[in-house]
């Protein structure tokens, strides 16, 4: 019984331990080409617990996040006279942010708990990214030879 405890014990401050490195190295790490991880504060947020709880953490802020998208998509398709260039847009950059995120885990083992965490914060910041862009685009609105004059 005491040797059980005894693992488990030893198991739970490896966990620990491994969640720790896990964190301290993706917040040194960008996960897409940029300036900055736009990533690293919600990796912050979400730093404490086992490694599938700041995965669950991450999750639900990309899932809030991903809306913003959405709804920032949505105004400035909303405001354009033709949108299928801007549809044709997204649709490349959606399959561009697959890829990325697939290469940047690459390295990383599926069944890693490091896996899923580093590939939703990779989401977390293309779509901060996107979002960035997106909203650039709707600030041109009026500007002589935009597509934003409906």
């Amino acid at each position: 019984m005491a040797k059980s405890r005894h693992r488990r014990f030893a198991h739970s401050l490896f966990c620990v331990f491994s969640a720790s490195i896990c964190v301290a190295m993706l917040s040194s790490q960008g996960f897409a080409q940029g300036d900055s991880d736009l990533a690293s504060p919600y990796k912050d947020r979400c730093s404490t617990g086992s490694m599938l709880e700041m995965t669950r953490c991450l999750d639900a802020e990309l899932k809030k996040i991903e809306q913003r998208l959405k709804n920032t998509y949505e105004r400035l398709h909303q405001s354009l006279r033709q949108p299928g260039s801007l549809e044709q847009a997204q649709q490349a950059w959606r399959r561009f942010r697959i890829l990325e995120c697939e290469f940047c885990v690459s390295g990383i083992s599926k069944d890693a708990s490091l896996y899923s965490f580093t590939k939703i914060a990779c989401q977390i910041d293309l779509d901060l990214k996107r979002i960035g862009d997106l909203e650039r685009y709707a600030s041109w609105a009026g500007a002589a030879g935009t597509p934003l004059t409906k």
